[in-house]
């Protein structure tokens, strides 16, 4: 798969305010947690691994502990999206040691960076063979074939989760810690640099009552 410029690469997503609103839009639903990381696309090659930030800036160098065994695991050629994910000794999301990690000089903590997982939630080419077209349904049936085969070398890797695309799921899902759900359709397929309703992101939404005591008034383009 030829790709001339990583920053159009990735797939963005509409927003909604809840599951009801989302599957309004959402051609066969399915439901996966929103992750609190630091999303990379990551290039399989003979040569290694290329990780990228979705800005297109180059990060190879920051989880050199996983490289061994994508190689093993995925065709030359493979072009993944995955979230880069700290987690803490209890299970639960870290994004500000993701953060740290992504941003830091390599290895520069290598307790941090031996508790990073790389979470895949798609595949955009499977060796040099462009998937984007296929629908979701058929690019998870991909991905799942791999990490069933090689189950026992993707050790710091790890398939997204997916369920039924419901409030009370995603409440679940919000009140084990994760920021949110991503509503996908399985029958869409992946469209590299577009925001479209085939992915829908709700976000944890928090209120609180509060009394307003004072304010100052804007000025120029915020008067």
């Amino acid at each position: 798969m030829e790709v001339l410029d990583i920053s159009k690469l990735a797939m963005n997503a509409k927003e909604a305010h809840s599951v009801e609103e989302a599957t309004k839009r959402v051609r066969n639903p399915i439901l996966e947690p929103k992750l609190d990381g630091i999303r990379v696309l990551v290039h399989v090659s003979g040569h290694g691994i290329t990780m990228y930030a979705r800005s297109g800036n180059d990060k190879s160098d920051k989880l050199p502990h996983v490289d061994e065994e994508l190689i093993r695991a995925f065709n030359p050629g493979t072009w993944l999206d995955w979230e880069a994910v700290a987690f803490n000794e209890d299970g639960s999301q870290h994004w500000g040691g993701a953060q740290s990690v992504m941003a830091a000089a390599p290895m520069k903590d290598p307790v941090a960076t031996a508790r990073m997982r790389l979470v895949v939630f798609d595949i955009l080419s499977d060796g040099e063979l462009d998937v984007r077209s296929e629908s979701l349904r058929e690019r998870r049936a991909r991905l799942e074939d791999v990490f069933t085969r090689h189950s026992e070398i993707l050790r710091h890797t790890m398939l997204v989760m997916q369920d039924e695309a419901t409030q009370e799921v995603h409440d679940a899902i919000v009140a084990a810690g994760y920021e949110g759900t991503m509503i996908k359709s399985l029958d869409m397929p992946y469209t590299s640099g577009k925001r479209t309703f085939a992915w829908v992101k709700i976000k944890l939404i928090e209120t609180a009552d509060v009394v307003i005591t004072g304010y100052k008034p804007g000025k120029g383009k915020f008067s």
